[in-house]
């Protein structure tokens, strides 16, 4: 009789070596014992329904009767280890795996609001609610506001442009720096600290930043534009000017600023402007739209409207973390915890992504469908799904055969799925 292998120990690496492997280059920016902690955290956030918190992640693992689970929460409030130095690890990672040494590196530029109530958390602010406020409607919310920088990609398995973040800062508002030494740091700040150590990053890589409304600001393009190429839209009545002129020779102030430029509006109805139609695909809404364009600069017309038109998967991404990864239901109160753990569920999400490339390689997966709903494309939730299957699978694999029409689940493996399931709200 064959003897079926001793089942793995509690203490083994939660995570398949198939999922693992990805995670080699970020072992030397933990510490051992912070490294092993990090895996499980990992984990538990993928496998874990509702929120994300440390606790939650624990009871998915099985180790909510284990003493140590203040090392856990250490990890995010204590633990030496960077979350820059995390964000530049990650980003070489998306870029071996989804865009060509000599192609352009796309990255998608917004903010958004992390809901978070609480007199004991220090960045949090008073903003315009993106979500609920219209033209004619004004909605506040207390909350986190966070700058994130995601790489767009085409992603095979997805069939679409796909938004990764990898880095992610927390920008509050002025409020939050009263009474203290250092000076208010703006939005815009932010972007170009943002874009000028994407350009540390990637030394001698083309890069393209882009950007909404609210980054077209001269004070943030000409600080940026020597290193990075800044796709964004301006209003038709904004002021245009030519690049400023060489400073002359003598006493006085070099210029900031060049000749007047005519306005949007009047290139737009300019008869002397020959326009040319073209068709951008994936226009919001996942549709096709033929469109009019004229210009003269070094990048192709065609490519600064996909780069802009791309733009549009920073906020699925956004509603997706949300929807899937629980950002929003976190519970730190201390500041290292609050900077660590949202830009770690944002990361994990591009994390997933990787994981699902890597298992679609090997046997591709179909998305779910119901005889009311037929989907024909994979979106992230198929993603998570595949790689949480793929987790699970490791625990129960050891007790049956790959091709037996029954399985045999341990008891505790069991336990941890049916409480999933029962408390999953």
């Amino acid at each position: 009789m064959e003897q079926l292998p001793l089942p793995p120990s509690p203490r083994a690496s939660p995570l398949p070596e198939c999922l693992l492997s990805r995670l080699a280059g970020f072992a030397d920016l933990f510490t051992r014992p912070t490294s092993s902690r990090v895996l499980l955290l990992l984990a538990g956030a993928v496998l874990a329904p509702g929120k994300r918190t440390v606790t939650a992640t624990l009871r998915i693992l099985g180790r909510d009767q284990e003493n140590d689970f203040p090392a856990y929460h250490a990890v995010l409030n204590r633990a030496p280890w960077s979350s820059r130095a995390v964000a530049g690890c990650l980003l070489r990672l998306l870029l071996a795996t989804f865009v060509p040494s000599d192609a352009a590196v796309v990255v998608g530029l917004d903010d958004t609001i992390e809901r978070r109530w609480g007199p004991k958390i220090s960045a949090r602010g008073i903003y315009r609610d993106p979500v609920r406020s219209s033209k004619g409607h004004f909605v506040k919310t207390s909350g986190l506001r966070w700058l994130s920088a995601m790489l767009l990609v085409p992603v095979p398995w997805a069939g679409r442009i796909m938004a990764l973040p990898f880095l992610t800062l927390l920008a509050p508002s002025q409020r939050f720096y009263a009474g203290k030494p250092r000076a208010p740091k703006t939005l815009l700040d932010w972007a170009r600290q943002a874009a000028l150590q994407i350009h540390r990053w990637l030394p001698g890589r083309r890069i393209v930043i882009v950007g909404d409304t609210a980054f077209a600001a001269i004070d943030l393009l000409a600080a940026v534009r020597r290193h990075v190429c800044v796709v964004t839209r301006l209003r038709l009545d904004a002021n245009l000017f030519a690049p400023a002129p060489p400073k002359r020779p003598g006493r006085g102030r070099p210029p900031i600023k060049g000749k007047r430029l005519p306005k949007l509006t009047q290139r737009l109805y300019d008869p002397t402007i020959a326009w040319q139609r073209h068709t951008v695909a994936l226009w919001y809404g996942r549709t096709n739209r033929i469109v009019e364009i004229a210009t003269d600069l070094d990048a192709e017309p065609a490519d600064i409207l996909q780069w802009f038109v791309s733009r549009w998967q920073l906020e699925v991404t956004f509603q997706e973390t949300r929807a899937h990864l629980g950002v929003e239901t976190q519970r730190q109160w201390s500041d290292l915890a609050i900077l660590r753990t949202t830009p770690a569920l944002l990361g994990l999400f591009s994390l997933v992504t990787l994981w699902a490339h890597d298992l679609a390689e090997h046997r591709p997966f179909a998305p779910q469908t119901a005889a009311w709903y037929p989907k024909a494309q994979l979106t992230f939730s198929d993603a998570i799904a595949a790689v949480r299957r793929k987790i699970w699978a490791q625990q129960i694999s050891f007790t049956s055969r790959h091709d037996a029409e029954t399985i045999k689940i341990p008891r505790e493996i069991w336990n941890r799925m049916a409480n999933a399931l029962a408390y999953a709200a």
